[in-house]
């Protein structure tokens, strides 16, 4: 069943929420990791981006960053024409965007809403050129629970927002998706911010055949 997306300032109220309980840290710490790799003309894709909130700080640190911005909700894409970037119709999964196209590719609490994970970080690797780097930013589940994680995931599921990610298996798929020197970012609660380079001999994927722009 495909994640429901709340109109705009629901999702700011609920977003912030979420932040200020349980990813604010992890948010936190791979922004500032992502600082660290900017500069002039560096191409980076914020896939799944909202209503652009950490594109806005990305461009406020580097205002000459080449940004592209793409996410499946034009409520969310309207916001975002004040950035500077390029807005881009298109799904995670489906990103419509050539191959070894951007430098860093981002992706900030979307991984999580995909039936499929695997898919969007494959399509993350695919779209990002070998050495490139791809960050995300989602909501994990550990063994231990305690009672923060039980609310955060009953208001997910209630939500229809997305689900928890184990980060052992996101891991493994990135692995299998061809990227290495994957890096966890220190962050509590239940999230997880997670840094990795794509490989400069990538593994075979199928070819993308979507319309490149």
């Amino acid at each position: 069943m495909p994640c429901r997306t709340p109109p705009p300032a629901r999702y700011a109220r609920l977003h912030a929420r979420f932040l200020r309980l349980a990813g604010g840290e992890a948010e936190a710490a791979l922004e500032a990791a992502l600082v660290m790799l900017l500069r002039p003309r560096l191409r980076v894709l914020d896939a799944g981006c909202g209503p652009g909130t950490i594109a806005r700080r990305l461009k406020a640190q580097e205002p000459r960053i080449d940004l592209t911005l793409v996410d499946k909700d034009p409520q969310m894409l309207s916001q975002c024409h004040d950035i500077g970037g390029r807005p881009l119709l298109g799904t995670l999964e489906n990103l419509p965007l050539r191959d070894g196209s951007v430098d860093v590719a981002t992706a900030f609490w979307s991984i999580e809403t995909l039936a499929d994970p695997y898919a969007g970080l494959r399509e993350l690797l695919r779209v990002t050129r070998p050495g490139g780097w791809i960050a995300i930013a989602f909501c994990a589940r550990e063994g231990a629970v305690d009672w923060l994680d039980r609310c955060i995931r009953l208001g997910i599921a209630l939500r229809g927002s997305g689900r928890m990610l184990a980060p052992t298996r996101v891991r493994c798929d990135l692995t299998r998706a061809g990227s290495g020197d994957i890096r966890q970012l220190h962050c509590r609660g239940p999230a997880r911010a997670l840094i990795a380079r794509k490989q400069c001999e990538q593994v075979a994927q199928p070819r993308h055949m979507g319309k490149p722009v």
